[in-house]
């Protein structure tokens, strides 16, 4: 990341000393080349708010973004610059219903230059051009408008007024819009990541039901939301700002993001312009008397809450704690309160109790345990020869899969001796003698079928017979040998396919300690 970079993005070229003229010029350069914008949203990719992920999408990309991205990285180009940085949460007044937003709802900066305090905000879309003072509460004039900073208790409101306001009305303090509230209450980046997704996800966020993307002008602003094109003047010399609108086509979006914001997207984005779902009605909570009745006050009230399509009642409860020292005639008054944070209460946490299906289950798990690990042991005791057998059908099978070219003659001539044994051991001689050598077995009538067929392959294939003998021999030796150690036995066989090669890994197996199957 090169902060040198960065101010070339905003057209600023020369040493930038961290001074307040420096401070006015970086900020204003900023407004008018970087767009405040939400294209991202309705690309169907998510914002991120790490400081790389900011700087490659607002300077080497040449995009812009919405609050959290424009004031994040803008805050990092002025602690590069040597300034004195602070970043704080504001809370915006929705037009909609006049109430404020949840905490951490805007992202703005404070700098502070020889104890001065200066508010900065790149990041607001229709917002102030140069730094404001934080320490006069007069109006402060500049090019758009009039804007000064309330300071109410702890909290401190930016409010506006606009050029047309002060012509309809001129008269000191009046036409007032309060555009966000806010303490001095310094904070991180990572505490605005759960705000930043409800932005990208809610109905009651402009960012989600609407693709917007805007732009300081120097003699006004231009803004496209949705299809919708709006240009905004300065006064003329009638004292009237001139507004335009436009609908526009897909083409004519297209090219009117690349000409003069500046904007090449990499995909497709969504055009979107739908109406905002106005958040919950927080009115009622503007004042709440408390009654001093120990240390525990409880106030019930009711409000009417908006949610997504479902409108509903419920009954809020709010809880704040007493002092013995505290006034009969207290109020809390609704800057003081949270909505947004959980009450604490004392809970006692109690033990559930174990129910008979929870004793149902621990006592099937008992009763199972046993037969479990029989299985366990069992599978490892077989494993080794399964590895084998699946060995064994691998190697058939890529024997198979190409056979030299007298295989499928000699499995002919092994085939023909199977059945020419067969027709043999009908005969009464054979059956006699067969009996004799069997002992009576009645798979007698299998000994001159399996003969003639073993010795057809034998005489086919004698080296892997050659193999298959002393496998057996070896088989043999090792399960009478009664000594604790195996014998370290190294075998070579010159058999590489089919039954040659699964009898040259079952003899590996067994000489290196594997069980015998």
């Amino acid at each position: 990341m090169d902060f040198q970079k960065y101010l070339n993005r905003i057209g600023c070229s020369g040493p930038c000393p961290p001074t307040i003229e420096t401070l006015r010029t970086i900020h204003l350069n900023h407004l008018l080349t970087v767009p405040f914008e939400d294209l991202t949203i309705h690309m169907g990719e998510r914002v991120s708010l790490e400081l790389p992920s900011l700087y490659e999408k607002i300077v080497l990309k040449n995009r812009g973004g919405f609050c959290y991205e424009n004031n994040g990285l803008f805050s990092w180009l002025l602690i590069q610059l040597g300034f004195d940085v602070d970043i704080l949460a504001a809370q915006v007044k929705n037009r909609l219903t006049s109430a404020y937003g949840p905490p951490f709802d805007h992202l703005i900066i404070m700098v502070t230059l020889d104890g001065h305090r200066w508010l900065c905000d790149v990041g607001f879309g229709c917002g102030f051009q140069l730094p404001l003072s934080l320490e006069i509460e007069s109006q402060q004039c500049q090019s758009q408008g009039v804007y000064r900073v309330r300071t109410q208790g702890k909290l401190i409101y930016m409010e506006m007024q606009s050029e047309s306001d002060i012509i309809k009305d001129p008269k000191e303090n009046s036409a007032w819009k309060e555009l966000y509230k806010f303490t001095l209450e310094p904070c991180q980046r990572d505490d605005f990541k759960a705000m930043c997704d409800y932005h990208q996800s809610s109905v009651n966020s402009i960012f989600f039901c609407k693709s917007l993307c805007s732009l300081l002008l120097p003699n006004g602003r231009i803004t496209l939301i949705g299809r919708k094109l709006i240009l905004t003047s300065l006064p003329s010399a009638e004292g009237q700002p001139v507004k335009t609108k436009t609908d526009l086509s897909d083409e004519e979006i297209t090219e009117l993001l690349k000409e003069t914001f500046g904007i090449v997207l990499s995909s497709s984005f969504t055009i979107k312009d739908i109406e905002i779902v106005p958040p919950p009605n927080r009115d009622v909570f503007k004042k709440v008397s408390m009654l001093n009745s120990g240390s525990l006050r409880l106030v019930k009230l009711a409000t009417a809450l908006g949610v997504s399509g479902t409108l509903y009642f419920m009954s809020g409860t709010v809880i704040a704690a007493s002092d013995a020292k505290e006034r009969s005639d207290s109020s809390l008054m609704i800057e003081e309160l949270s909505l947004y944070t959980t009450p604490h209460s004392q809970v006692k946490y109690v033990e559930t109790e174990v129910g008979h299906v929870e004793h149902g289950i621990a006592s099937l798990r008992r009763t199972a345990e046993p037969y479990t690990v029989w299985c366990q042991e069992f599978y490892k005791t077989i494993e080794p020869g399964i590895n084998v057998s699946i060995r064994t059908a691998r190697d058939t099978y890529e024997f198979l899969n190409s056979p030299p070219p007298e295989f499928y003659p000699g499995v002919g001539v092994v085939g023909f001796s199977g059945i020419l044994g067969l027709y043999l051991a009908k005969g009464r001689s054979v059956k006699r003698m067969s009996f004799l050598l069997i002992c009576g077995c009645r798979v007698k009538g299998l000994l001159f079928p399996a003969g003639l067929m073993a010795l057809s392959a034998s005489m086919l294939y004698p080296q892997q017979a050659s193999s298959v003998a002393k496998a057996k021999i070896f088989k043999r030796q090792m399960l009478s040998f009664s000594g604790d150690e195996r014998p370290v036995v190294q075998l070579e066989f010159t058999g590489s396919h089919g039954l040659g090669g699964a009898v040259e890994g079952k003899m590996r197996h067994i000489a290196t300690g594997g069980p015998i199957f």
